[in-house]
């Protein structure tokens, strides 16, 4: 990019598009759905969705590129005026792209899950739609011309929570899974229930943070300022990550959904009403031929077990409910 720009320019947009394909049509082969989304709790199901596309690289390498070009752009033109005009059609343009790519989910989450050939699109384009409505926020502030967002988001009430967004990051999901694990009932979710439970998983998640950040993080920056003089106290986004622990053994990938993964629509035959399965399809839940993701019997929206005993995926037996139940909003 910096040596030979048109060359870098058209490698980072044939890896860009070339990538994003292949996130696409590795999708389509597994005719998975076009995101991890609500409708699938059960863990061992929901590491089979996501190991295909969001732990590989591929579905990650086209807001990488984006990342690349706005670095590119601002080393070279750190200050472009942008006319009021486009400055507003840009805003309006990339914001309708992002609440696209987060609403059109939603009917999706409730059942209604698209055929292979929406679904691959969406798995291809989404994270990359996404990071061009990032690049263009921070490109207008980092230029000077955010105009009252720049303000806001440079507002110095951020600062400190900027200061533990990396080891708050680190730390959430650890806050996410021991309050899952003390969930020994079904759980009936509402738009109330989850915004406290974000709230409470935030503010934890702050705190443990700030421990953890003054414990660890800030002595050992300062020391790296005091040894090699690169001011490191006041760089903490370039510190080394920190493991935090790691699984001792790899989750079970064995799931029914291994034998039976077929997400697409089935016929009309196969569409239930109200929560009453009629053959491939049941409230919720998304199946094929009667078996796959969620049992047969359901009620209430929670999935009963038609075998006696289910295996939940980390050694232990289980009876009754279904591991995570699935209700509408």
């Amino acid at each position: 990019m910096i040596e030979w720009p048109k060359l870098g320019a058209v490698v980072g947009v044939a890896l860009t598009i070339g990538l994003s394909a292949v996130a696409a049509i590795v999708n389509l082969i597994h005719d998975l759905p076009p995101s991890p989304l609500g409708l699938f709790p059960d863990p061992d199901d929901r590491v089979y969705v996501e190991v295909p596309n969001y732990f590989k690289p591929y579905g990650h390498a086209g807001p990488y590129f984006v990342g690349m070009l706005l670095g590119y752009i601002l080393v070279k033109k750190p200050k472009i005026v942008i006319p009021r005009a486009l400055r507003i059609f840009g805003w309006l343009f990339f914001s309708a792209l992002q609440v696209t790519i987060i609403y059109g989910a939603y009917p999706w989450n409730n059942g209604d899950v698209p055929g292979p050939t929406i679904s691959a699109l969406y798995a291809g384009t989404s994270k990359l739609v996404w990071a061009f409505g990032i690049f263009w926020l921070l490109f207008v502030c980092t230029t000077g011309n955010g105009g009252v967002i720049n303000d806001i988001l440079a507002w110095k009430f951020w600062t400190p929570m900027a200061r533990l967004s990396y080891v708050f990051y680190l730390l959430h999901p650890i806050v996410i899974w021991v309050h899952e694990a003390f969930a020994h009932q079904v759980m009936y979710t509402s738009h109330y229930f989850w915004v406290y439970n974000i709230l409470g998983h935030y503010m934890v998640s702050m705190v443990l943070a700030l421990i953890v950040s003054l414990t660890f993080e800030a002595p050992f920056l300062a020391l790296e300022k005091v040894l090699f003089g690169m001011g490191g106290g006041d760089r903490q986004e370039e510190a080394t990550p920190k493991k935090v622990g790691s699984a001792s053994d790899p989750p079970s990938y064995e799931s029914e959904m291994r034998h039976q993964r077929t997400f697409t629509k089935t016929n009309s035959n196969g569409h239930s009403n109200g929560g009453q399965s009629n053959g491939g399809h049941s409230n919720g839940g998304y199946r094929n031929s009667g078996d796959g993701l969620y049992r047969p019997t359901r009620e209430n929206g929670v999935g009963q077990s038609q075998r006696g005993v289910v295996e939940n995926g980390f050694g232990q037996q289980r009876g009754g409910h279904e591991n995570g139940a699935f209700c509408r909003l």
